[in-house]
Formats: C-alpha cells, structure tokens, sequence
C-alpha cells in the first residue's frame, strides 16, 4: 500500500525547464550528445538515446515538466508513474549490493558459496516494508509522541502504531532498568534520608 503511494506522489509545484535539468546534470561535464550520436544501449537492451525533433521526438532539455508531474518516474517528462514494483525490486537490489562485499570476501574461501551461506550478519535479508517498521521504532525513540508518529505513518489511529510498528530497543531497556532501579534505591533510603 505504502509503495503504491510512494510511486503515485506528484509534486503540485511550479513547472520546471527540462534545459536547466540538463545544463545541471551536465555541468562540469563536456558537451552533452545530441541526436547525431549513436543510440547507446541500457541494461535492458533498448536504445538509450531521446528521439531528435526531425525524428519525430522531442530532444532531452526542450520544454517543462508539468506542474502535477510524478517525482517518482521512468519518463524524462514525468507523465507516468512508476509502477509499485519497481519500487520493491530497486530496494531488493539494493540490499543485495549490500551483501556483495561480504558475499566476494567468502567466495575467495569457498568459490561456489551463495547468499545463503553468509553468515546472518552479513545478510541483508530486509523488505520495503521493514523501513516502516524501521521508521516507527526510531521516532518513538526519538521522544515523538504517538499521534506524530501515526500521522507520518498514515494511521488515523496511534493505537495502530504502538501496537504494530514499534519495538523496544536495548536502549529503552536500559532506560527503564535504570529508571526502576533509581526508584527502588530511592526507597531503600526512605523519604527522609
């Protein structure tokens, strides 16, 4: 739910000049190519160069990105959305380049060695759906109150949060060992001592 609402943000902002968005991305750079240079091919295999106006296409730079674009999207012009899916498997790619210095390392002991055999420290084993669980642990350690907390989380009720999303750290463990313990040796010594 979450990641199709990631991938559905427009911006609701003034339109932006596609020119500066290029003269930026190549600034410090030599001369961007044009549409005389050849097609370079993506990872995917397609051609990875914009179609120039005697093509028929309109050239990376010319014209402005629609006030209501979509900041999340595949399209120079931000037309359309990026598919929710995408959005899991960029996050999944991400945590497996994560695990690929530790994965290279153990390969050099052992050649055939795969994911599985990482020791679980080195494995990064997280979904997209971790970070919220991630995001809300994190504020309430922080001292946010529930409401705030459920609010960032889209919840229109805090008891959601607090009973789904949180969990306790060391950190609070220690705090609420320590907070009891300064209660207890308070009682010990009695009121007047």
């Amino acid at each position: 739910m979450v990641r199709c609402g990631l991938a559905g943000l427009r911006s609701h902002r003034a339109p932006v000049d596609l020119a500066d968005l290029r003269r930026h991305r190549d600034q410090g750079t030599e001369d961007a190519p044009d549409a005389a240079t050849p097609a370079r091919r993506t990872r995917h295999g397609r051609a990875g160069r914009a179609l120039g106006p005697s093509e028929g296409g309109r050239e990376v730079g010319e014209g402005e990105l629609p006030a209501d674009g979509y900041i999340f999207s595949p399209d120079v012009d931000a037309a359309n959305p990026t598919r929710p899916d995408s959005v899991t498997q960029a996050f999944t790619r991400l945590c497996r380049r994560m695990e690929a210095p530790a994965l290279a390392e153990l390969r050099e002991t052992k050649p055939k060695a795969t994911r599985a055999n990482l020791p679980a420290v080195d494995r990064w084993d997280y979904r997209l759906h971790d970070l919220r669980h991630y995001t809300a642990t994190q504020l309430f350690a922080a001292g946010l109150n529930p409401k705030t907390v459920a609010d960032r989380l889209g919840h229109a009720d805090p008891s959601i949060t607090l009973r789904v999303y949180t969990a306790n750290t060391d950190a609070q463990a220690q705090e609420a060992a320590d907070s009891l313990e300064a209660g207890l040796e308070f009682a010990a010594l009695g009121p007047g001592e």
